[in-house]
């Protein structure tokens, strides 16, 4: 285990990132799947439309390494984005998965402008309470996705490749959390059980 909050005593070390005017990121009560507290993350129309949350975390051990949310959504959802970025010596990683819960597709990012299509098939609970719940698992000493399980659903992403740049230097890790709306919307998102780990089988 590398991380993990239930936010059932507040943000902590997790900091807030707001798109533009009207973008929020605020502890919530009613949708809370764990704890106290879940977080709301509004996608405001006036702005970028993007809410996200961030922490840093050690820079890790190389292994297969775990991002994983629980959440709960509006229609008006555009994607729920899970992302790490990673720097070490010679190159940054991006491993990066983008849920549209209402259109069902799961995306990786594989390159800038490149996305390797996971499924277009796997919907979600539209619902506000955190209810669904969406792992990547990466590697990156071999710089390749591993899998995706959303909603207890396995899919296997072995071969496909992470984003990566050859820019090295000093280590970090840092991973985050956001919740695009649709164009001219501002839908919430509520996220739980945010959990990063490490030495996945």
């Amino acid at each position: 285990m590398v991380f993990a909050t239930t936010f059932a005593e507040g943000l902590g070390d997790v900091e807030g990132y707001l798109g533009g005017l009207g973008d929020a990121v605020v502890l919530h009560t009613r949708y809370a799947r764990m704890g106290a507290y879940c977080v709301k993350l509004t996608a405001a129309s006036e702005g970028g439309g993007t809410a996200t949350l961030g922490t840093y975390l050690p820079f890790p051990v190389f292994s297969r390494l775990g991002l994983e949310i629980t959440f709960g959504c509006w229609t008006t959802t555009d994607y729920i984005e899970l992302h790490a970025a990673l720097r070490e010596a010679a190159t940054h990683w991006y491993p990066t998965l983008r849920w549209d819960p209402n259109a069902g597709t799961i995306l990786v990012q594989t390159g800038a402008l490149a996305w390797h299509t996971v499924t277009a098939t796997q919907g979600a609970f539209v619902t506000p309470n955190c209810c669904n719940t969406v792992k990547l698992v990466f590697d990156i000493a071999i710089g390749e996705y591993v899998r995706v399980i959303a909603n207890d659903q396995p899919y296997s992403v072995v071969g496909v490749p992470i984003y990566s740049v050859a820019v090295g230097g000093v280590p970090i890790f840092f991973t985050t959390v956001a919740h695009q709306g649709d164009a001219g919307q501002s839908p919430d998102a509520y996220i739980d059980n945010w959990i990063v780990t490490q030495n996945e089988p």
